[in-house]
């Protein structure tokens, strides 16, 4: 339309119909400018109270993943090292579950959020949370089942939060119980 009406303006060479055009341009360029601040804005909200807060929770379960590999030897032999390191596996695997606790709380309508990002379910990550407290107390334990007891909630942690686990290094229930 706008283009009709510049070619008719030349046509006619009439300086009424420039005043209207001109209007319209100043008009559509503001409201260009609105809608495109407008725009702006929004996604950065999504991108701040949405999409920063789910990625946070990712990168926990991935140092989650990263601590498994990186002391599984120490989380499956705990008195065979020393206690400086045990211990500090044991605070790494408490501040990852609070980590957790606290990473899924920053995400605004979770049960939706976790459909839609193939996030964990809720009941899952706080039971993850469980088990990594579980594990990290059982590397203290006395009982002759405490590698047992170590292995089920690490399985467990990752069976709940949709890490990998290769069959060949997954311990059967089976032999756990016995």
């Amino acid at each position: 339309m706008l283009k009709q009406i510049i070619i008719v303006d030349i046509a006619n060479f009439s300086g009424s119909k420039t005043v209207a055009v001109a209007q319209m341009e100043i008009s559509t360029v503001a409201q260009t400018v609105i809608a495109g601040t407008l725009i702006f804005v929004a996604g950065q909200l999504l991108l701040k109270l949405v999409i920063d807060p789910v990625h946070q929770l990712k990168r926990t379960l991935a140092e989650i993943s990263n601590t498994f590999v990186r002391y599984g030897h120490v989380i499956h032999n705990p008195d065979a090292i020393t206690p400086e390191l045990r211990d500090e596996v044991y605070d790494k695997l408490r501040q990852l579950s609070g980590q957790l606790y606290g990473d899924m709380a920053l995400i605004p309508w979770y049960e939706q959020t976790s459909f839609l990002f193939c996030l964990p379910r809720k009941d899952k990550v706080y039971e993850a949370a469980k088990n990594l407290i579980g594990a990290g107390n059982w590397m203290y334990g006395n009982s002759a089942k405490k590698f047992d007891h170590t292995v089920r909630n690490i399985q467990r942690a990752c069976d709940n939060l949709g890490l990998y686990i290769a069959p060949g290094n997954r311990i059967p229930e089976e032999l756990l119980n016995k």
